[in-house]
């Protein structure tokens, strides 16, 4: 069971947040950020059900919700599964190391077939993207310093970043995730998905989704 759950204080200046229909949907987010139905993933299968009775509203209320956040992007919402995904749950819950990616990984790779499920794991190999691209900007400058243990780390960082690399690649390769990567729903640039295929030796270009 989760024993904690990360949410910015940014949240109350958010304009998507002050713009939610009622104080339920806002309630409700705050929720799924720190329900102990949560995990390391920020995807999860929730039924209204089980919600309403910890939040003790109708279920109804509780549905109506989840579409009012969906429809502000504030979540990813499939009905039919019952999935809900965190919309940016990496920004303020990074992926450290390896060891630290394993767990998403697996919760993702778990869940139930859905749009939902894709666009989770594209947030997660699009997080390690933005760790690794931090990682390689540290290595270049320890490679330019006179100091042997500075080329040591970075040397161990380059290493890391191909294990990132690797195992981002090998994602999209399992999930055929390359469709949803490329689609106006994850809405990368080009100059990101250049960056992104270059990264995974995969080449990538935007594609529509249904």
């Amino acid at each position: 069971m989760r024993q904690f759950g990360i949410i910015s204080s940014s949240i109350w200046r958010s304009k998507r947040f002050r713009q939610l229909e009622s104080d339920l949907a806002r309630l409700v987010y705050l929720y799924l950020h720190t329900t102990t139905h949560g995990n390391s993933a920020g995807a999860f299968v929730l039924p209204p059900e089980m919600a309403a009775l910890e939040l003790k509203v109708p279920a109804d209320d509780v549905r109506a919700a989840f579409v009012n956040l969906a429809d502000a992007r504030l979540i990813r919402y499939d009905p039919e599964e019952e999935l809900i995904q965190i919309v940016n749950f990496f920004r303020f819950n990074s992926i450290s190391s390896r060891k630290h990616l394993q767990g998403p990984v697996r919760i993702i790779q778990a869940l139930p077939y859905s749009p939902v499920r894709d666009c989770a794991a594209c947030d997660l190999i699009l997080a390690m993207f933005e760790r690794r691209e931090e990682w390689r900007e540290k290595a270049s400058r320890l490679k330019h310093s006179e100091q042997r243990s500075d080329h040591v780390e970075a040397q161990k960082i380059l290493e890391a970043m191909g294990g990132f690399d690797s195992a981002a690649a090998d994602l999209v390769e399992e999930m055929k995730l390359e469709p949803m990567l490329t689609s106006q729903e994850i809405g990368l640039d080009a100059n990101t998905l250049d960056r992104l295929g270059e990264a995974l030796l995969i080449p990538l270009s935007h594609t529509p989704i249904e």
